[in-house]
């Protein structure tokens, strides 16, 4: 996994939607635009790793299910 991509997409979200909440309280909406654009690529990139690993490793998820079980 590239934690180091996923790390910078995380810090660059929290920069966009700082900038985005910004713009919008400034009531510059049309400004947001492209800013939600790469905010929306940045979370589909770390919605698809996710899914990725979810089906990669789905026995870690049951072991650890199991595991809060009595």
């Amino acid at each position: 996994m590239e934690t180091s991509r996923i790390q910078t997409a995380l810090e660059d979200n929290a920069k966009l939607l700082k900038v985005v909440m910004e713009k919008q309280n400034m009531g510059r909406w049309q400004d947001c635009e492209e800013y939600q654009r790469i905010l929306h690529k940045n979370l589909s990139y770390l919605a698809a790793l996710a899914d990725h690993q979810n089906k990669v490793y789905p026995q870690q998820k049951a072991v650890r299910g199991g595991s809060n079980q009595v």
